[in-house]
């Protein structure tokens, strides 16, 4: 789903649902999608459930996404995700000059 939405906001973006990632000298480390959006790296998690994104959720993600040079972190869920969770990711991700795509409704805009 959020893939399509992509696909359908802008010209070639490209996308691999779910990947496991090997950054040297670092543990393996997974996330939910990873690909280049607007000719910048995004990566992130979509969850089935927004209460699955909790503050130590959010930290491994945001964690994971800049150890890879992620220039957007994208937090989705089929329901909106809360405000307070919206604003950790985006606090952690502002550390790491990173932008957050984490949208309030099913539209990834």
């Amino acid at each position: 789903m959020a893939i399509g939405t992509f696909h359908r906001s802008q010209p070639r973006p490209h996308f691999l649902p779910g990947a496991n990632l090997q950054v040297s000298g670092r543990p393996q480390r997974d996330v939910g999608i990873i690909g280049t959006f607007n000719g910048r790296i995004l990566a992130g998690e979509v969850e089935t459930s927004p209460a699955d994104f909790t503050q130590e959720h959010i930290t491994h993600d945001i964690s994971t996404n800049a150890g890879i040079g992620a220039d957007i972190h994208l937090m989705a869920a089929i329901h909106p995700i809360s405000a307070a969770n919206r604003e950790i990711a985006e606090t952690q991700g502002n550390s790491h000059d990173m932008e957050l795509r984490a949208p309030t409704s099913p539209n990834l805009q």
